[in-house]
């Protein structure tokens, strides 16, 4: 089975500027501690927020 992810899967359809805030924090973390690069942590911002997400 595949591995799908829903955009809003985790925060809702509205998450606040310090849900997003905070989530970057903890995926740049991960990105450190595995050695993964920044547009891994782009990626998967955009997973859940979306394209026009601030980061």
């Amino acid at each position: 089975m595949p591995n799908i992810r829903h955009r809003s899967a985790l925060f809702g359809t509205k998450p606040t500027t310090q849900q997003r805030s905070e989530y970057l924090k903890y995926l740049q973390a991960i990105a450190q501690r595995k050695e993964k690069p920044q547009e891994w942590v782009q990626k998967q911002m955009e997973l859940e927020f979306g394209l026009e997400q601030p980061a």
